[in-house]
């Protein structure tokens, strides 16, 4: 193979997996408390506007369920509204027991939990939204699942962050140390537990067993609400204090993610852009350049499924 020929063929490829890493980083959706909206922003942080806004009062938590259904805490009329996977309004999926919701997030059975702020309870809603108490916490606002169907909770008022199982049982208090504010929450894929600190402008981290470190502060950091990770395992904080959206890449080196100029973002959700599939033939063909590249067996071509 010629040096030239070597040359083109790792621009090609380099240029290949770049944009696989940027389809895998997906789309990231905010909740705009002070525009009455849940905004839409591409893998690159290109404002892609408004993705739901139809009788929005104050929207909160937002989580996507298994059919790519958007539902939205809205505070403004203790409800929780839901949109299909283009936007678009498909009414109200419930507003029974709920007092200033915050945030929201389902089970893997398709059971949608939500942080009841105004009741200190958490609620869980089956798929037909009935609903039952799932919990009782003083102050609960953010809420996430692990790998092992266990909840965890923050406490705005108690500084602290609880843990139940999948049954409601309480497991006790999973974190405290270092916590001022801790709203919201999301984990790793290694099963690390990231609280946003929103009274002193910091994150911090939990391993599984509880023991906290710090992980990031102000500077960036400034008055953080919701947290949510992508596919690629990004962290995304929405900084209320400065209108910002913030990333932290794996090495936990931050960029300004997004702007949301006079307006307070306040609930992040992670949607994949794509998913990458391999393919089964036994070679793959690359395109660039003007040029065909054929390599031998042993390789794959990948597949990309829109979402």
């Amino acid at each position: 193979m010629s040096r030239v020929f070597r040359g083109v063929l790792s621009l090609v490829v380099a240029a290949f997996v770049a944009e696989i890493a940027s389809l895998r980083a997906g789309t990231i959706y905010v909740s705009l408390m002070t525009a009455n909206v849940v905004e839409k922003f591409g893998s690159n942080g290109t404002d892609q506007g408004a993705f739901a806004k139809f009788g929005l009062n104050d929207p909160a938590g937002i989580a996507f369920d298994s059919a790519g259904n958007l539902y939205v805490a809205n505070r403004g009329d203790d409800s929780i509204r839901r949109f299909n996977s283009s936007g678009a309004f498909l009414g109200t999926f419930t507003s029974s027991n709920l007092s200033l919701p915050e945030a929201l997030a389902f089970d893997t059975s398709g059971n949608l939990y939500v942080a009841s702020f105004g009741s200190n309870s958490i609620l869980k809603f089956d798929t037909a939204g009935v609903s039952t108490v799932f919990a009782s916490l003083s102050g609960v606002y953010g809420l996430t699942f692990d790998n092992s169907g266990n909840l965890y909770a923050s406490s705005l008022t108690a500084n602290l962050v609880e843990e139940f199982n999948s049954a409601g049982a309480d497991l006790g208090v999973f974190a405290n140390s270092g916590l001022n504010g801790p709203t919201g929450l999301a984990i790793d894929t290694a099963g690390n537990l990231y609280v946003a600190n929103s009274s002193d402008n910091h994150i911090e981290k939990f391993d599984s067993s509880g023991t906290g470190s710090f992980f990031a502060g102000f500077p960036p950091v400034d008055s953080p609400i919701g947290l949510a990770f992508d596919s690629g395992g990004n962290l995304y904080v929405a900084n209320a204090g400065a209108s910002d959206i913030l990333k932290f890449n794996p090495a936990g080196n931050s960029s300004i993610f997004a702007n949301t100029p006079n307006a307070l973002p306040w609930f992040l959700a992670a949607r994949p852009q794509a998913q990458v599939v391999p393919d089964s033939s036994p070679s793959c063909v690359l395109f660039g350049l003007g040029v065909v590249f054929v390599l031998a067996s042993g390789c794959f071509f990948q597949r990309i499924r829109m979402r």
